[in-house]
């Protein structure tokens, strides 16, 4: 009997030291090595270096930020070849992929230099010539941290554009109405929208549409467009049915989808809701730099209370709520100054007031580099419930 009890409390204590061991085991970091004593766990640091951030500066230089001290233990910059750069084909024998053959063993590798900042982190590329605007890069290459962990990455950059234009909102449609009969047998949709106005000529590339409320998932980055002073552009951050085609050459009635205008329309790959339904930030920003060059705030409040509710409170506290202040676009978020989700249905928009007599002097040759028009002097939800206005002005 007791023995049977020994057995018992040996079979026990063996259990409780293997749950404890496979516990310690996940949530501890730790190697295992094979010796002739056995299996002996060795701890330390077995976490790869990771790529935090990628950043153009400009037509020659981009930055790679890494979350720690790195090496560089190979890398190597090339054009971005569509189809082949992007491929996911695997190889099933010796044999590179596509994708990494084309980034490991290019035909015509750009002449680099690669510099690293004082605190390891930071590795600038500085190619030999410049990038061109708009077009796509690769930088494929092999790092190292201080324990010999290391980290293969392949990353994509777009070619530095020198020459953004500010544009400004004119009007934005932030709900997507239901389908009208003649519109569903048609597989046609009415999505979100947004009009904007070309302050000065340049090249759309490195532009952001950005949602505060949805963040990067959702954001539109515009392509390389050359535009003009007075031009209107309508972005539709969701492509829902037939006819979201972009217009980024002369014809600008290729599309044909909802809210689809006589301007140059440009439809994002995108299927989700761009902007939040209640309350959001919406801006239009350089990409690279994160400068802000206009932005529309809506909440859903009483105007006769002038409070928002919990989410919308936190939303004009954030820090990009601070930066759109910081840098005087808007000079509070007191109701007066934002769009009121109240007054608003699903088929009306907001809409600039004044956005065709901005059009009318600039295209008159005066130049208005730096307005702002965020107050409800400036702002109103448009009463037309029918008439589609993308793009009109």
């Amino acid at each position: 009997m007791k023995n049977l009890f020994n057995k018992r409390k040996l079979l026990w204590f063996v259990q409780v030291l293997v749950y404890t061991g496979l516990t310690l085991f996940f949530v501890v970091p730790v190697s295992c090595s094979v010796s002739e004593q056995g299996i002996q766990i060795v701890s330390g640091d077995f976490d790869s270096p990771v790529l935090e951030e990628v950043q153009v500066v400009d037509s020659r230089h981009t930055r790679l930020i890494f979350s720690e001290r790195i090496k560089i233990s190979g890398a190597v910059v090339t054009e971005f070849v569509e189809g082949q750069s992007d491929s996911d084909e695997h190889s099933e024998d010796e044999n590179l992929s596509v994708a990494l053959k084309k980034s490991v063993l290019p035909e015509n590798p750009l002449k680099t230099k690669i510099s690293i900042s004082e605190d390891g982190k930071t590795a600038l590329f500085e190619l030999e010539e410049e990038t061109k605007i708009g077009k796509k890069y690769c930088i494929f290459g092999i790092v190292v941290d201080s324990n010999g962990n290391s980290l293969t990455f392949n990353v994509s950059f777009t070619g530095f554009n020198p020459r953004i234009p500010k544009i400004l909102m004119t009007e934005i449609q932030n709900q997507c109405p239901n389908q009208k009969a003649s519109e569903k047998s048609a597989d046609i949709f009415r999505t979100e929208f947004v009009e904007f106005l070309c302050l000065e000529d340049g090249n759309l590339c490195g532009l952001e549409l950005y949602s505060a409320s949805k963040g990067s998932k959702v954001s539109y980055e515009f392509p390389s467009v050359e535009v003009c002073k007075g031009d209107v552009i309508v972005v539709h951050p969701r492509k829902k049915g037939k006819g979201c085609l972009n217009e980024t050459g002369e014809n600008l009635l290729a599309a044909y989808s909802g809210y689809a205008s006589s301007c140059r329309d440009l439809w994002a790959e995108n299927s989700e809701p761009p902007f939040g339904k209640s309350e959001d930030i919406i801006i239009i920003r350089e990409k690279a730099s994160q400068k802000i060059y206009d932005a529309f705030a809506y909440a859903d409040y009483d105007a006769s209370k002038k409070t928002y509710e919990n989410s919308a409170q936190e939303l004009f506290q954030s820090d990009l709520a601070q930066q759109i202040l910081a840098e005087g676009i808007y000079k509070n978020f007191e109701p007066a100054q934002v769009g009121n989700m109240n007054d608003k249905t699903a088929v009306k928009t907001f809409y600039l007031k004044n956005a065709a007599e901005i059009q009318a002097k600039l295209l008159a040759g005066e130049d208005i580099q730096n307005y702002t028009n965020t107050s409800e002097k400036y702002w109103s939800v448009c009463d037309k419930k029918t008439q589609d206005t993308a793009g009109k002005l």
